[in-house]
This record gives C-alpha cells, structure tokens and sequence, in this order.
C-alpha cells in the first residue's frame, strides 16, 4: 500500500499499526497525525505509553528468560545423567570382562555437582542463535505478506527489531482490504504480535547475555589496565560451590 493511500483514509488497522509503533517507538513514519489534536493525544499515548511498554517488555523477558534458563538447565541435566549412565555402564561392562579400575571414593559415589537454575549461563551464541532464527522466520512471514525478496524483507524484520525504523519498508500491502476481511484482521494482529513478541524474545537474549557480557568487559578492561585485578582470596570467598545429592537437596557451600 503506498503512502497516498494511508494519508487519504484512517482504519482500524492503520490505527492498530500506528499505536504499535508509537508504543514500542518504532515509528516507521508512514502513518502521522495530522490534526492539531490528533498531536496532542499522540504526545500524551507517548508519555503515558512508551515506559507501561518498556516496563511490560522487561517483566516479559525477564519471564521468558527463567523459563528459557530452567529448560535449557533440565535439557543439560538430562545429557549429564546420559553420559553418566554410558561412563557407569562401560565400567560395568570392563570389570565384567576381568578388568581392573580405581576405586571410587566416597564424594564421587551418589553425589553430583548441582548449579541452581538461576545460575544457569546461556551461552551467547545459542542467544544470537535465537535472534536469528526469529529474524528469518519473519523474513519468511513478511516475504510472502508484502511481496518482497527475502533480502529486503529480513532488513525490515531487523529494523523492526531494533526499533530503528527507518520507515523505507514499512508492512502495508497485508492491510489492504483490511475492512470486513476475517483473513486480513488475523494478519494485522499476527503482525501485531510477531513485534511485540520479538521485542521480547530480545529482551531475554539481552538479560540472558548481560552477565556474561559484563563479565568479558571487566575482562578486557583489566588486560589493558582500566581496572585493578580482583585478589584470589576475595573471588574464591564469594563463589559458592552446591552440590544435589542422589537422595535429596542436601547442599554445601564454602561460604558458612
């Protein structure tokens, strides 16, 4: 849909769109109040909208972060007591064939190191992994919605994302005949949805990174001398160490 079109006639669905771009401060710019109180209200959405908006993106990352770690921590779990079963099960089967191994002592038997989920580090690849999966599959939705090379619509998809909004490529040709179209109005909110839900998914990559990030940055600035080294003593002092029994949660920790 060109610009003509948007400017002659206001919609639901231009409207949706427009209070989407307003909130997550995208602002393609292709829709635009032109009344003095259409300005007004639009300054006053803004005020009110951008930081519900920002604190609602960040609660939901945070969310899907949890969730995101507790899952990535169980499918890790379930590998470690894989490989655990096959070392187990070779040793089974050398003493069974006359072989000799050490003994084990008393801390390997039953016990295995635990980290709580909370502590669980995602590592960053798997992250932009994440980012760009979602980034090609709205390149795909949006490929067939507008009529677009794939190129074209994976820029949009990452100007989106990072709410530059450049306005050059803007979504349009799916809200063509939006009124009285059941198919055009699952479009627009689906639409709708995949920039909310990719601001979010963001989000949790970036809460999920944040640590880790930090942690090299401190890295790199002691290398070149911006930061005093941290002692030893006083980084062993603050790791703790908890271990997950086989028969319970008894946990110990260097710290008492």
């Amino acid at each position: 849909m060109d610009e003509e079109n948007w400017d002659r006639e206001w919609t639901f669905g231009s409207g949706l769109l427009y209070a989407v771009t307003i909130l997550t401060t995208i602002g393609y710019g292709h829709v635009t109040p032109k009344t003095q109180l259409g300005k007004i209200i639009t300054i006053l959405y803004s005020l009110i909208g951008i930081p519900l908006t920002l604190i609602f993106l960040a609660n939901i990352g945070d969310l899907m972060a949890s969730v995101f770690r507790y899952l990535y921590s169980r499918l890790c779990c379930r590998w470690c007591r894989g490989s655990r079963r096959r070392s187990e099960f070779s040793r089974e089967m050398i003493v069974k064939m006359g072989g000799r191994l050490p003994p084990l002592s008393n801390d390997e038997v039953g016990k295995e190191e635990y980290m709580p989920t909370e502590k669980i580090q995602i590592p960053i690849t798997m992250n932009l992994l994440l980012i760009s999966l979602f980034i090609l599959l709205g390149a795909g939705i949006f490929a067939v919605l507008e009529d677009w090379d794939l190129l074209s619509s994976g820029y949009f998809t990452f100007i989106t994302l990072t709410t530059i909004g450049f306005g050059d490529y803007y979504p349009g040709k799916a809200f063509q005949g939006y009124k009285g179209s059941i198919s055009k109005t699952l479009t627009l909110m689906g639409c709708c949805f995949y920039m909310m839900l990719g601001m979010a998914l963001v989000s949790m990559c970036i809460n999920l990174m944040q640590e880790q990030l930090t942690q090299k940055v401190k890295w790199v600035a002691t290398e070149i001398g911006l930061m005093r080294q941290p002692d030893i003593e006083d980084t062993e002092d603050e790791k703790p160490i908890t271990n997950l029994s086989e028969h319970g949660d008894s946990r110990k920790s260097v710290r008492e």
